[in-house]
């Protein structure tokens, strides 16, 4: 019949009171196996069998013996059966316990089941480690398949961004040169005036899809930045340039008043990044502001940072839809006779960008008085 290795106990036939060991574990309520093996035969054995527990004797060629079996197999406990005198020696040796001798048996016992016990803890945790490490290796496998797939689909999202964008843009950009010699032209010639109407149709229309293509654009991009000390003047001023090529707030522009510093301590962000957020908030305020209201972008100081605001005083928005004005493609009037244009990812591209970066935005608006946007950029650190 075959070992039951929970309960098989491997005691070397010449340690002193073996045979009497032997006895008292193959008694009840124990009852172990227990299998007397020469001396020379133990790590044969060992690897054969695999016990639960070895028993040796404090004998020089036993501690010697010890040491083999620790080496070879750490996991399994041993008790060595020592006189007094003998103890530090098996001690030495590496054994897991140590009997007195003579042996009693309610010690014995109650060490060899105490060594089991432990033996078979070792081995569920080393079982389960396996598992681990086997549910681990398939984690990293299929993170590994993620990876790959998550690569891939980068570059098939850049190479269609790139291309899908630049064929709509070059005909975007012939229509906008089209239309503006139209313009110079017609207006030139008064016989043509009943068509002035139809060209600023055509304008308008094409502003719109040009700033349609351009938030979708910006929206796609708006995941990579770098970490970087500016001035927050530079970006405004960036914001500022940008409102200028832009056919739907260029006319508008003046309306904005900068209210930044030179002096102010550099901040760290990305620059451009920044200056996108800056150009977004205030194109969505120009938008929203009754012709020659002000629109003004401050930044002031404060202890651990510089807050930047966008303001103005505008129609504002109802505290119910402040939850929800960030979200891509949301529309405050999603009707098709609204007054504004765009497709409502102007706040969902700030908001991309300064997730990534890890600012907060805040919003404070009265509906007929007017919003702040708000954030905080943290100062660049000094060398």
């Amino acid at each position: 019949m075959a070992l039951n290795i929970r309960r098989h106990i491997m005691v070397a036939d010449s340690a002193q009171f073996a045979e009497a060991v032997a006895h008292m574990l193959t008694r009840r309520p124990l009852s172990y196996q227990v299998q007397l093996v020469p001396d020379g035969s133990v790590l044969r054995e060992i690897e054969h069998s695999r016990p639960a527990l070895a028993i040796l004797s404090a004998s020089d060629h036993h501690r010697k013996l010890c040491r083999q079996i620790k080496r070879r197999f750490d996991d399994l406990p041993v008790l060595i059966l020592a006189d007094p005198d003998a103890l530090d020696g098996a001690v030495k040796a590496g054994a897991d316990d140590v009997a007195p001798l003579p042996p009693r048996e309610a010690e014995i016992r109650h060490r060899v089941e105490t060594l089991v016990q432990l033996h078979e803890r070792i081995l569920a945790l080393e079982s389960h480690n396996r598992e681990l490490e086997l549910a681990l290796e398939a984690q990293q496998a299929e993170l590994e398949i993620l990876r790959r797939e998550s690569r891939d689909i980068g570059v098939l999202k850049r190479s269609i961004k790139e291309n899908v964008m630049h064929e709509i843009k070059t005909p975007l950009l012939q229509m906008k040169s089209a239309i503006t010699m139209l313009d110079v032209e017609m207006r030139d010639a008064p016989e043509l005036e009943r068509f002035y109407k139809f060209l600023d149709y055509a304008t308008q229309a094409v502003s719109r899809l040009e700033g349609i293509v351009q938030n979708i654009a910006q929206l796609a991009a708006a995941f990579s930045f770098k970490s970087e000390p500016f001035r927050v003047i530079d970006a405004a001023n960036t914001a500022l340039r940008q409102l200028g090529r832009s056919w739907t707030a260029a006319k508008k522009v003046s309306q904005i008043e900068v209210q930044i510093s030179e002096k102010l301590p550099l901040v760290q962000a990305d620059r451009n990044g920044i200056g996108q957020v800056l150009y977004q908030l205030a194109e969505n305020a120009l938008k929203f502001s009754p012709e020659g209201q002000p629109v003004r972008i401050v930044a002031v100081p404060e202890n651990d940072g510089v807050r930047v605001a966008v303001i103005d005083w505008g129609i504002g928005i109802d505290p119910e839809l402040l939850r929800t004005i960030f979200e891509e493609f949301y529309m405050i009037d999603p009707s098709s006779t609204r007054p504004y244009g765009g497709v409502g990812v102007g706040l969902a591209v700030v908001k991309v960008i300064l997730d990534s970066l890890g600012i907060e935005i805040e919003v404070r608006s009265i509906p007929g008085e007017g919003s702040e946007f708000s954030f905080r950029l943290p100062y660049a650190p000094l060398d």
